[in-house]
């Protein structure tokens, strides 16, 4: 049997306590904080757009607080690996989430998820929404997306519709769009957003539905012909094109978004505390014009907004989801 000496002990003591990080941040005042090192986790691979906006807002959280704002990759299982790593983190506010609405998505889709966005969770800031375009290549006849359901209609069978993944909103967006029209546009689901905009550039899927932060670059090239688009206000960069409210269907008024998130748990006054910081920061004109750039609608708002929005959106993809019968469980 091992015997513990002081020797052995105080170096087993001092690994103790750097392992306990949560525990001495559950304590933590809105004045003292932040002490050490702020982890921001991106469940998602470097290089796409959740990645470069909490790289933006780190950056700027670690000038303002003059302490490292570190990002961390953690991607997998759609999202869910990195946000479990967060939630399962109670109580501290150095271990924050970089998120998408996906998080309202999941407990519609998933089983197990290991988390609820609800309970586990604590909201700081929406970031930014973000809307979807469908879109078309030049070869197809239709003009407006109510020639499209036509043309459709007229040669089933024929055409398909591709997004960025299953289980996301084009995904579940398009199946809405099937029941309500009566078209049997084909599922294709490609690997995020840029396969998608490579297979639409090379006409290798003629219809889909793309976020309008990929495609900004292409919406004035001719490349495709934009449709409609989601949300409940026209995209400002096409003034012209309708939304798919405006068109009368149901179910296509919800917007994407980009958000920050804390462990539950944490102090009130510390959650107070990263909510004005992170508003503050997306409502920079630095920042907001970042995001405009990108596509995006700037937001900002506060800790209690947000976690309003998250409570309607939980059920407005619950609902589309059990319309449609999608099921990646």
């Amino acid at each position: 049997m091992p015997i513990t000496t002081l020797k052995t002990a105080i170096p087993t003591l001092l690994c103790g306590l750097l392992l306990s990080g949560a525990a001495l941040g559950e304590t933590v005042s809105a004045e003292q904080y932040p002490q050490r090192e702020i982890e921001i986790v991106v469940p998602y691979p470097p290089g796409g757009a959740t990645d470069t906006l909490a790289r933006a807002v780190s950056q700027k959280l670690s000038e303002r607080w003059n302490q490292a704002v570190v990002v961390d990759n953690r991607p997998g299982a759609s999202g869910n690996i990195g946000a479990s790593y967060v939630a399962r983190d109670q109580g501290n506010p150095y271990k924050l989430l970089f998120g998408i609405n996906l998080l309202v998505q999941a407990p519609a889709l998933f089983d197990n998820l290991g988390y609820d966005v609800r309970t586990d969770l604590t909201p700081l800031s929406l970031v930014a929404r973000s809307q979807s375009l469908f879109v078309a290549t030049p070869g197809v006849p239709a003009d407006s997306f109510e020639a499209l359901v036509q043309q459709v209609l007229d040669h089933p069978g024929e055409y398909e519709l591709g997004n960025y993944g299953m289980g996301t909103s084009a995904h579940i967006q398009g199946q809405s769009l099937n029941l309500q029209t009566g078209m049997d546009l084909l599922h294709v689901p490609y690997p995020g957003s840029a396969p998608l905009l490579n297979a639409i550039l090379g006409e290798q899927v003629r219809l889909a539905i793309i976020d309008a932060a990929s495609s900004r670059s292409h919406l004035d090239t001719g490349a495709f012909k934009v449709l409609a688009v989601t949300g409940s206000e026209r995209l400002p960069t096409q003034p012209d094109v309708p939304t798919f409210k405006e068109l009368g269907f149901e179910g296509m008024d919800a917007y994407g978004w980009f958000g920050v998130l804390a462990p539950a748990g944490i102090p009130d006054d510390v959650r107070d505390k990263l909510s004005e910081a992170i508003s503050e920061i997306v409502q920079s004109e630095e920042v907001s014009s970042l995001l405009i750039r990108l596509g995006l609608i700037p937001v900002g708002n506060r800790s209690e907004a947000f976690a309003e929005v998250i409570e309607d959106d939980l059920q407005t993809w619950q609902n589309l989801v059990d319309e449609t019968g999608i099921s990646i469980r």
